[in-house]
């Protein structure tokens, strides 16, 4: 599972956004929350391969971020 730290202090929606290391979308909410949400699998239920993926966190008011998350399996 992806852990946010701080997710409670985005200003609601915190949309999270997930792609592979060829840029492909593969896992997006609009409403992330720690207890709901990314837990490696694509956004049709799939579970995705281990490897490293990309994430694009965005919210209001707050400057979005960027990072990678490796995946282990």
């Amino acid at each position: 599972v992806l852990v946010i730290e701080d997710v409670d202090n985005y200003t609601a929606p915190c949309s999270v956004q997930i792609f592979d290391k060829k840029g492909k979308l593969v896992y997006t909410n609009n409403r992330y929350t720690n207890t709901d949400g990314f837990q490696g699998l694509d956004d049709d239920g799939n579970e995705l391969f281990a490897g490293t993926y990309y994430y694009v966190i965005k919210s209001q008011g707050k400057k979005g971020c960027t990072g990678f998350v490796d995946l282990i399996r």
